[in-house]
C-alpha cells in the first residue's frame, strides 16, 4: 500500500527458521520483524552464517566432477569424503534407482530438509 501510494516504507532485515538454519527476509511493508513473527537479525552475524553454508555447498557440488558419471557407490564415496574433509554435519540420504533413468548419479542439498541428496 505504501508503494502504490507514492511513499516507500523502509526495509527491514529479519530471519526465520529454516530447518536448523537461518534464513534472511527483507520486509518491504514497513512492518518490524516482530509483527511478521520473525525475529531481528544482527546482519554480521547472519552473513556469516549464510557464507559458511555456501562454502559448504560448493564443496558439495565439487566432489562429483562435472560431466563424469559416477556410480552410485562412487558418488557416495565422493560425497563422505568431501562431508569428512570440509567437516559438513548433514546427513546424506540416498533415493532409490529410478530405471527409466541412466546410470549417472548426481548430489542436492536441501538446506529446508537439513540433508545431502544423492540421486539418478
Amino acid at each position: 500500500n505504501d508503494i502504490v501510494k507514492g511513499g516507500a516504507a523502509k526495509p527491514t532485515l529479519c530471519e526465520e527458521k529454516a530447518g536448523d538454519f537461518r534464513r534472511p527476509v527483507v520486509l518491504l511493508s514497513g512492518a518490524d520483524c516482530a509483527q511478521s513473527g520473525r525475529t531481528p537479525t544482527q546482519t554480521n552475524s547472519l552473513l556469516a552464517d549464510i557464507n559458511h553454508r555456501r562454502s559448504q555447498e560448493i564443496d558439495i557440488y565439487a566432489a562429483i566432477p562435472p560431466n563424469s558419471c559416477a556410480n552410485r557407490a562412487e558418488a557416495r564415496r565422493l560425497i563422505d569424503a568431501a562431508i569428512v574433509e570440509s567437516r559438513i554435519q548433514l546427513p546424506v540420504t540416498e533415493l532409490p534407482p529410478m530405471k527409466q533413468m541412466g546410470p549417472c548419479y548426481s548430489v542436492s542439498v536441501s538446506w529446508a530438509g537439513g540433508q545431502i541428496i544423492i540421486s539418478q
